[in-house]
């Protein structure tokens, strides 16, 4: 969930891990300010209508995610804001924030994904693959640079 068309790059990244983890997502843009209650509508049918998370993106630095999980058991998911304040709303709903301070909705993502693979063995498979994938390419990229004196030429 965004607060504007404008933020769609915000997600970029989250969404293509979720491509590529083969998760079902539909992105929504909807302003709380101008359109509280169809906010208030969509958050009240998200269960209904098949979703299992919600991500919400607090880029703008309003209060998307906190106003989404007053009006949903599912878990809420904030992503995108530097503003820590917002990290520190009430207790009494399922609400994280991620730590994606400009990083595309990553860390959300995989939260996501996390929390789906508790209930489906498909997803779980997958992102154990996507995580020995990540585990294997750092381990490929921390060699910098090596040097052997036998194979240097004198």
């Amino acid at each position: 969930m965004l607060e504007s068309a404008s933020d769609l790059g915000l997600f970029d990244v989250g969404a293509k891990i979720l491509e590529k983890l083969d998760i079902s997502y539909q992105i929504f843009s909807i302003s709380p300010l101008k359109a509280p209650l169809a906010l208030s509508e969509l958050a009240l049918s998200a269960e209904e209508s098949g979703f299992a998370v919600i991500l919400a993106s607090s880029a703008s630095g309003g209060d998307l995610p906190i106003l989404l999980s007053a009006h949903t058991i599912l878990p809420v998911i904030g992503f995108g804001s530097e503003n820590l304040s917002l990290c520190r709303s009430s207790n009494g709903a399922a609400l994280s924030f991620t730590g994606d301070f400009g990083s595309d909705g990553v860390n959300a993502a995989l939260m996501a994904a996390s929390i789906l693979a508790l209930s489906d063995p498909n997803i779980k498979k997958r992102l154990l693959a996507f995580r020995a994938e990540q585990s294997e390419s750092v381990m490929r990229e921390r060699i910098i640079k090596r040097f052997d004196p036998k194979l240097v030429d004198l």
